[in-house]
């Protein structure tokens, strides 16, 4: 994923980051997921691994750095431990601690493995008498439909969201969005934290808050991504939720420590049918949910 010799990724990501309509690698929390992505491959693979100090929370300095030729490159380089402050930032560390955590299983050391990484779709196969594994993602910048080629039929379990999927068809097709990966295990491992995968963005860092708010999504109707914006008045935990019109709980979109300030998330609701829904806010004591309409 890197090497000693050459740019960090995610400043290659911020500088020349590929794009197609709003989907734009070079905008920070997409860049920030595409580091994610790139992980989900780099660390399940068998074998030592090595990454620039802060690239687990997304070192976005160059390697050449501060005159930005090859004069420069063995200068020292900022010290960031700030980053860790970011939510999207921290979300990358906590992706990639659930990365390394995997490397305890005996699969994720196996030396049966095969792959396929040669085009924007990428997968990874890992057989080994304790479980299969099988990871596929999307490296391009609009959704593709990927053949998963699971090796067997049977239960397998997704290891972030924790979800099951019975596979009748090993080569039925699954549709990805841009950036959008798959751990997929035949035993059913801890699930990591909730909301890790997702992004948070900060908007309008000069307005200072006055109160707490909860806007409408935008668009609404929409399909299959909708934005959703909100202010935080005090620092302090926050989470954001997803529930269907029975009050059931469906997805957890945001859930750690926010200081106070003005986001915005994005909401993918590919794997929901079409509906209206709704979704909460809670920070301290301030509670508001609002309804929105998914039409495919």
């Amino acid at each position: 994923m890197e090497s000693h010799d050459e740019e960090r990724l995610m400043y290659k990501n911020l500088e020349f980051g590929n794009s197609s309509g709003t989907y734009d690698i070079k905008n920070f929390p997409i860049a920030i997921q595409r580091m994610k992505l790139a992980g989900a491959f780099y660390f399940t693979i068998p074998g030592p691994k090595m990454i620039w100090q802060f690239g687990e929370l997304g070192y976005d300095f160059s390697i050449n750095y501060p005159c930005m030729t090859s004069d420069c490159r063995l200068d020292p380089k900022p010290i960031r431990w700030d980053y860790f402050d970011d939510g999207n930032r921290k979300n990358l560390y906590k992706v990639f601690q659930a990365l390394i955590d995997l490397r305890v299983y005996e699969a994720f050391n196996s030396n049966t493995y095969t792959y396929n990484l040669s085009s924007y779709l990428k997968r990874i196969t890992i057989s080994d008498s304790t479980m299969n594994v099988n990871i596929i993602g999307n490296f391009y910048v609009t959704q593709l439909n990927i053949n998963p080629q699971f090796p067997n039929t049977g239960w397998w379990y997704d290891y972030f969201t924790g979800d099951s999927i019975d596979v009748t068809d090993t080569q039925a097709q699954i549709l990805l969005q841009p950036g959008e990966f798959h751990i997929y295990t035949t035993v059913k491992l801890p699930t990591p934290e909730e909301g890790i995968l997702l992004d948070v963005e900060i908007i309008d860092e000069q307005t200072i808050p006055t109160e707490y708010l909860l806007q409408q999504n935008y668009p609404n109707p929409f399909n299959p991504t909708t934005t959703i914006r909100f202010t935080i008045l005090d620092p302090g935990f926050t989470s954001l939720k997803v529930y269907d019109i029975l009050g059931r709980e469906l997805e957890t979109l945001l859930g750690e420590d926010l200081s106070s300030g003005n986001y915005e998330i994005i909401f993918d609701a590919s794997r929901l049918s079409s509906g209206v829904y709704f979704y909460k806010l809670t920070s301290g004591e301030f509670t508001e949910s609002k309804k929105m309409l998914l039409l495919k």
